[in-house]
């Protein structure tokens, strides 16, 4: 009998064993799961601001001071022109003035025969000699009226009129011209007293007089308290009056 059940032993046994063979292994779960309350805990990171206590004092908080950056100009393939405005300008403090010339004192106390004489006019020829004229001081204008000339280079003062080998004189010589040939033209004021022997008077360059033109009155070519001359650079001369400006050609 035993031997007969041997066969079936060994079938049951053989079929046993290829059910372990395909079923996997049971999961140790025990194993492979950590409880909680074993699990390590991480330490703890401090944290970066420190906790103040009430009493603690406050550090002060740095005062931030902005920077001055410059910008860098990037280069550019752009090839077209810039406009640029310029800023205002930095005003430049003036200078004191500096004369560009030194100042000569060309005459001073002028006097005509031992009379002291006060410059009522002046006119400058094309050599720089300067023409003055003169009138005497009160009460007397007559005795020292005349026409004075500042020789240039030598700065000499000399009576240009009346010369010594004239016959008339100046009552009030008060205006003073010279034209482009060196002429030189003088007016005559008159009289204080009722303004009469006014009149214009032209001499040389040597002060040779050549003509005497004009009156007291108030028609063409009459003289109404006659004063300042002047010429211009084609001969003409211009007299201005109490009246008004004429032109003599």
């Amino acid at each position: 009998m035993c031997y007969t059940l041997l066969p079936v032993v060994l079938a049951l046994s053989l079929l046993l064993g290829c059910s372990a063979a395909a079923s996997p292994p049971p999961v140790a779960t025990r194993a492979s799961v950590t409880s909680a309350a074993t699990m390590p805990t991480a330490p703890s990171i401090p944290s970066a601001t420190p906790a103040l206590s009430p009493s603690a004092t406050p550090i002060a908080m740095a005062t931030q001071v902005p920077l001055a950056i410059t910008a860098t100009p990037q280069p550019t393939n752009d090839s077209s022109p810039r406009i640029i405005t310029p800023g205002p300008a930095t005003p430049t403090p003036a200078a004191d003035p500096t004369p560009t010339d030194t100042w000569q004192l060309l005459a001073k106390d002028l006097t005509v025969g031992g009379q002291l004489v006060v410059p009522e006019a002046l006119a400058v020829d094309s050599d720089r000699n300067v023409y003055l004229a003169v009138q005497g001081t009160l009460p007397d204008f007559a005795t020292a009226s005349a026409i004075l000339r500042i020789e240039h280079m030598i700065n000499s003062t000399t009576l240009f009129a009346p010369s010594s080998d004239h016959a008339f004189h100046f009552e009030r010589a008060n205006g003073v011209a010279v034209d482009k040939n060196g002429n030189v033209y003088a007016s005559d004021f008159g009289r204080l007293s009722d303004g009469a022997l006014q009149s214009i008077r032209k001499f040389s360059p040597n002060g040779e007089l050549l003509s005497q033109f004009g009156r007291k009155g108030f028609s063409v070519g009459d003289f109404n308290g006659v004063g300042r001359l002047a010429a211009d650079m084609h001969g003409d001369l211009y007299a201005a009056d109490f009246s008004g400006v004429q032109k003599f050609s």
